[in-house]
């Protein structure tokens, strides 16, 4: 996750500079183009997050009731007795 989501982080910053260069100058087409690009960026992003939501609602929950007990004392399985 972590790469993906920087580059279009990355993205999202330049198109942010774009934008303000755009102010700066008055340039009507640059804050316009960078205001586009940074809500494509956006959009990437989100979809970043959705994977990982996804991955993180497939990984297997370990089911209760399956840990072996353990004595206080010793530390050692008493599943077997």
């Amino acid at each position: 996750m972590f790469p993906t989501f920087f580059k279009h982080k990355m993205r999202e910053v330049k198109s942010f500079l774009k934008i303000v260069r755009g102010k700066a100058s008055g340039s009507k087409e640059d804050r316009v183009k960078g205001v586009d690009q940074a809500l494509d960026a956006m959009d990437d992003e989100r979809k970043v997050y959705q994977q990982e939501k996804q991955e993180a609602l497939r990984e297997k929950q370990p089911e209760a009731g399956q840990d072996k007990v353990l004595r206080e004392s010793g530390g050692q399985d008493i599943s077997a007795i």
